[in-house]
């Protein structure tokens, strides 16, 4: 094919100098630039910037899903460290309980230990991990605890406080089904507690006659009432401010509401409005169902519960009560009387902690001015008698609360226990049993399973001698 060359022309017109040049036609292997070409660029962008959103994407939705396994992660640890701390203090109990029967038991072995240095088995939180730092330890001490602390392999800390549930008043005291069935004697038990007794029969035998010592309603309602006025009284003088914002709070309407909430035969005295959440009208199952209550407001329930329970408790130990609940259940000492209870009973130079029961009630005749005579005590016995109320000397019911946390979960276990009175033949019992598994292991296959015995039945579990009642995780 044959190309033909077009060369430039110049052409010179009048009046314009020469060294002007005109326009030039343009060359034929001169090819025009595409009008697409910008399109590809765009697509690269449109497809870097897609790419760029999947990528932050994916990265998200593979850091939150490796957030949640280590959440998962943290929840399952505060779990089980929250459940050894449980233990931890069912150990402390069973220790308490363990040793409390080797020395008070009243044999030829016994020794005779102060109580409050015996309480300390129980009565001390325990913290996790231990603190090196805690002044007076030496230096092998500290690295003693440190070395524990990596030993243990737990992760995450932990706190485990072990609270008296019978230095508190049952919020269901002046319900008849859940009182408990006092003795209607002084225990004479050197341990202290009362032995229940069956509920007293018809006096006379008779038709329509009436027991003198039967549960008095009316009477375990006011020793609700007392509590709740010597609580509010108390926070009053320690707390001008407070009694400066409830200056209008009338413990009538407490009394009147909390009754109302738990006893279906009590008659409210105060209206309800109609908003109002209605009456449960049945038993407290914790002590935060005050929460439900209109009038028991943050600020009042705060001061009202610590003083409050809703475990079924034995009795009130007099050698852990407080002043509050002192006055309250002895409506006839006075105030001067109650601080002195306070200063004999915890006096740090002499063990004044009350062995039984009977040397309580002796104390209060000695020193309570209305309970001199004869006829007062026996007036205030019987009193107790109606009201469900009993005095106890050692304790028996017990809170455990653990709170564990591993980085940011937090796992909150709380539990009620009760210390059973342990069989005299439990070690005995416990040796025999040792020595017939052993025998048994030595002659055959039997040996191998401690669960079953000789006959190869399955053998019942001996007894702990703790009792949980009832247990939440929060």
């Amino acid at each position: 094919m044959a190309w033909t060359r077009v060369f430039k022309t110049r052409t010179r017109l009048p009046g314009i100098p020469a060294r002007q040049k005109t326009q030039s036609t343009p060359n034929i292997w001169t090819r025009p630039l595409s009008s697409r070409s910008g399109i590809a660029l765009f697509m690269v962008i449109s497809a870097m910037t897609v790419l760029s959103v999947l990528v932050t994407e994916f990265t998200y939705i593979a850091q939150v899903n490796q957030r949640m396994a280590y959440d998962g992660l943290d929840q399952i640890r505060a779990h089980y460290l929250a459940k050894t701390g449980l233990k931890l203090s069912l150990l402390r109990l069973k220790a308490y309980q363990t040793v409390k029967t080797f020395t008070g038991g009243g044999g030829a072995g016994g020794m005779s230990i102060p109580g409050s240095l015996l309480d300390k088995i129980w009565d001390f939180p325990f913290i996790f991990p231990l603190p090196a730092d805690a002044p007076g330890l030496t230096i092998g001490a500290k690295d003693a605890i440190e070395k524990f602390g990596k030993e243990t392999g737990l992760v995450g800390s932990f706190t485990a406080v072990i609270n008296s549930e019978s230095t508190k008043m049952n919020l269901n005291q002046m319900l008849a089904a859940f009182s408990p069935n006092p003795n209607p004697s002084p225990s004479s038990s050197p341990s202290g507690r009362a032995t229940p007794t069956p509920p007293p029969s018809t006096a006379g035998g008779g038709a329509g006659a009436t027991d003198p010592n039967a549960f008095d309603a009316d009477l375990a309602r006011s020793t609700v009432h007392n509590l709740l006025s010597q609580i509010v009284m108390q926070k009053f003088e320690e707390d001008p401010d407070f009694a400066q914002e409830y200056r209008d709070l009338r413990i009538d309407d407490l009394s009147d509401a909390l009754l109302a909430w738990a006893d279906k035969t009590y008659e409210r005295k105060t209206p309800t409005r109609n908003d109002q959440i209605p009456d449960k009208r049945a038993p407290f199952y914790s002590v935060t169902e005050l929460h439900m209550i209109p009038i028991f407001e943050d600020a009042i329930y705060q001061v009202v519960a610590p003083n409050f329970t809703a475990t079924l408790t034995q009795g009130v130990n007099v050698n852990k009560i407080e002043k509050p609940i002192f006055r309250a259940v002895i409506a006839q000492a006075t105030k001067e009387e109650a601080d002195e209870f306070i200063k004999f009973r915890d006096d740090p130079e002499a063990d004044n902690r009350f062995k039984n029961e009977a040397e309580f009630l002796k104390w209060l005749s000695t020193n309570v001015a209305a309970l001199r005579s004869d006829q007062a005590m026996k007036d205030f016995q019987a009193d107790l008698t109606k009201r469900r109320i009993r005095f106890l000397t050692e304790e028996n019911s017990f809170k455990i609360t653990v709170q564990a946390q591993v980085n940011q979960t937090v796992r909150l276990i709380e539990a009620w226990v009760e210390l059973d009175a342990a069989p005299a033949s439990s070690s005995s019992s416990a040796g025999s049993s040792a020595g017939s598994s052993a025998g048994t292991g030595a002659g055959g296959a039997q040996g191998n399973n401690p669960g079953t015995s000789s006959t190869g039945a399955p053998t019942t579990k001996p007894k702990t001698g703790l009792r949980m009642t009832f247990m939440r995780i929060l």
